[in-house]
């Protein structure tokens, strides 16, 4: 018995796409922030205790993976280096910073697993599956 795949939902498809854009906004903010040097950024990694090269390795995957979101064939893969980054920015929230600061990280974090949860099937063409 042969069973085709289905494509997704048109709904699924824009939302997808809408927190897609969002991610894409704010890491390429938060990224271009870092790579900027921008004193705050220094300044909050020192107090975190990392090194400012690690702000500027930071900075770019953030930017990156802002970009490669937006691509439906990298988007769940710049997903989770987004998701992975802002379980680092929580913990060090927690351990060094002020704790009502992980508000933002963790959305972002939900955010980053719903665009991996609703782009999986995008930019797949159905295809016949053995059942």
């Amino acid at each position: 018995m042969i069973v085709t795949t289905s494509t997704p939902s048109r709904t699924r498809q824009i939302f997808g796409w809408v927190a897609s854009s969002l991610l894409c906004f704010v890491f390429l903010g938060a990224g271009s922030a870092k790579l900027a040097g921008q004193p705050m950024m220094i300044e909050q990694f020192h107090s975190f205790g990392y090194s400012v090269w690690f702000m500027y390795l930071i900075g770019l995957i953030e930017a990156g993976c802002g970009v490669l979101v937006m691509i439906p064939r990298t988007s769940r893969i710049a997903a989770v280096g987004l998701g992975c980054v802002m379980i680092g920015a929580t913990i060090s929230l927690l351990l060094h910073g002020p704790q009502e600061k992980t508000v933002g990280p963790v959305v972002l974090l939900a955010l980053s697993i719903a665009v991996y949860w609703l782009r999986g099937r995008e930019g797949r063409n159905a295809r016949p599956a053995r059942a």
